[in-house]
């Protein structure tokens, strides 16, 4: 599945990154040498929590934590605590997910023009460019951490004497004189970003975190991807809607509202079922992480 340059807007910018990342290989499957490329994230609440702290002062009182399964009892708040305040999803690139994917981009650009601004407004989208590489779990930890109450730009690292901003909070500062509809642009700033590249990359090598060998290199290819889920309030009807983050979509997607009283872990699982579980039923590389208390 390929596409020519002139086609690459048509092109899903997964596939696009995808293919990119194949095509710099040579012919003996080595990346390109000289790369600046992001390093991939494993699937680990572990590793997620050093990178929250190390660029966003996630305070310590909050953790990732694995999701067990998306059966019901494997949601309850004695396995994953509450409040849930955002996920984060793995999940395979297979040609169906793909399929979806294309006719789910359709869907988003007609709906454009009638996204809800109650919503819709304040979410901070960043677009995966091409400079990041395989770094979808960057990006996917990025736009929770931007996006929840947690992690404002005015939270102060305390570990920091100099009073300035966190990494992430100061890339947002920065970010935060762009148009909230450019979200290439703020993509583009992220991977000029040295501090936080050098800690994200910091974090996929850290033996005392990592329980796999980090690759050399983020020319990986693809077999999975990243995106996140945040829960965001309509500013009119005050109602939770679970809103999916993936920068390598033309937008936030609105999964719509969890209801007077709902649970936002089991919104969350229920648009996982819907938009993946549905389209590969007897894929079991499903992989769901939560932000929660720490207990």
């Amino acid at each position: 599945m390929r596409a020519s340059n002139d086609d690459e807007e048509e092109e899903d910018r997964l596939l696009s990154i995808h293919n990119h990342l194949a095509d710099d290989h040579s012919e003996d499957g080595a990346p390109p040498a000289n790369n600046t490329t992001w390093l991939p994230l494993e699937s680990s609440p572990d590793v997620f929590n050093l990178y929250g702290r190390q660029t966003a002062a996630l305070p310590l009182g909050w953790e990732f934590i694995d999701v067990l399964g998306f059966d019901e009892d494997l949601l309850s708040p004695e396995l994953v605590p509450r409040p849930v305040v955002g996920c984060i999803f793995l999940f395979p690139t297979s040609e169906r997910i793909y399929g979806y994917r294309a006719r789910q981009k359709k869907e988003l650009m007609a709906s454009a023009r009638n996204d809800d601004d109650a919503v819709m407004s304040g979410i901070f989208h960043i677009e995966q460019v091409k400079g990041f590489g395989n770094a979808c779990g960057t990006i996917a930890a990025t736009h929770l951490l931007l996006n929840t109450g947690l992690a404002s730009p005015d939270f102060l690292d305390p570990f920091d004497d100099s009073g300035t901003a966190s990494p992430l909070h100061a890339y947002r500062r920065r970010a935060d004189s762009m148009s909230l509809s450019d979200r290439s642009q703020r993509g583009r700033l992220l991977v000029e970003t040295r501090e936080v590249h050098a800690l994200s990359d910091d974090t996929a090598q850290n033996l005392l975190y990592c329980q796999t060998r980090c690759p050399e290199t983020g020319h990986t290819r693809l077999g999975h991807h990243y995106c996140s889920f945040v829960p965001v309030k309509n500013g009119k009807t005050g109602r939770v809607h679970v809103i999916e983050l993936d920068g390598t979509k033309i937008s936030p997607v609105d999964h719509g509202p969890i209801g007077v009283g709902g649970d936002f872990l089991l919104g969350v699982v229920r648009a996982i079922k819907k938009d993946w579980v549905s389209h590969e039923p007897d894929r079991i590389d499903f992989s769901l992480m939560a932000l929660v208390p720490k207990l």
